[in-house]
C-alpha cells in the first residue's frame, strides 16, 4: 500500500526512461510536505481542526521510517501550530531528511520504480530510476477519476490526494478541463470534511 506522498510522487512523474517531473521540484516539494503531514492525520497521529491547527494525538511509530522522522520533527516542537507552519518547517528540512531520495527508494523497494546503479564519469556512483510499469499509477488515476465522476464515494485519502494534485497543478492528470473547473469548488468542500474526519 502506498502512502499519500508516494502516490503524489508517482503521479508527478513523466513517462520517460529517465525520471522527470511534470512540474518543478520547487512546486512539488510544497505539496509533498503537505502530503507528509496529511498522511500523519490519516494514520491518527495528528488532528487538523477546522482552522488547520495541528494537534499531536499519538506518538508511536507509523511503521514507516520517513513518516516516523516527520513525526519526530513535529514532536520536537510539541506545540499547536498551523498546517502552513509545519509545511514550511518541513520544507526547510527536506535536504536533511532526504525526502526525495527516500521516496525514490521506497517506490523502488515496492517494485514500482526500477533502480539502476551508474557511474558518473566512470567514478562517482549514483542511482538512476525509471518507471517500472504504469499499472500502479494507472490504477491510482482510475480510482481518482471515479471519485471525480461520482461513480465512487470519496474517502479521506482520495480527497486529500486530489487536493494535493490541485495545489501543485497536477490535477489534469486525473480530471481534464473543462470538468476540472467545475470540480474544484466541490473538492474544497470535500477536503475540509476529510480533514475534520481524519
Amino acid at each position: 500500500m502506498l502512502t499519500l506522498p508516494e502516490k503524489l510522487f508517482l503521479l508527478s512523474l513523466d513517462d520517460q526512461k529517465d525520471l522527470r517531473y511534470s512540474v518543478s521540484w520547487a512546486v512539488l516539494s510544497v505539496s509533498m510536505a503537505g502530503a507528509l503531514v496529511m498522511e500523519l492525520a490519516l494514520r491518527g497521529k495528528i488532528h487538523i481542526d477546522g482552522t488547520q491547527r495541528i494537534t499531536l494525538i499519538e506518538t508511536t511509530s507509523c511503521g514507516d521510517e520517513l513518516l516516523d522522522d516527520v513525526l519526530a520533527c513535529l514532536l520536537k516542537k510539541n506545540t499547536e501550530r498551523t498546517m502552513n507552519h509545519w509545511v514550511t518547517m518541513l520544507l526547510e528540512k527536506f535536504s536533511k531528511l532526504k525526502i526525495k531520495e527516500r521516496l525514490l527508494h521506497n517506490l523502488s523497494r515496492k517494485g514500482i520504480l526500477q533502480r539502476e546503479e551508474k557511474l558518473f564519469c566512470g567514478v562517482v556512483p549514483y542511482n538512476r530510476y525509471s518507471l517500472g510499469g504504469r499499472m500502479m499509477r494507472d490504477g491510482i488515476q482510475r480510482e481518482l477519476q471515479a471519485v471525480v465522476e461520482k461513480t465512487k464515494a470519496p474517502d479521506e485519502s482520495s480527497v486529500m490526494l486530489l487536493s494535493l494534485l490541485q495545489s501543485c497543478q497536477l490535477y489534469n492528470r486525473v480530471c481534464h478541463a473543462p470538468r476540472s473547473e467545475v470540480m474544484i469548488p466541490r473538492l474544497r468542500d470535500n477536503f475540509e470534511s476529510a480533514l475534520a474526519n481524519a
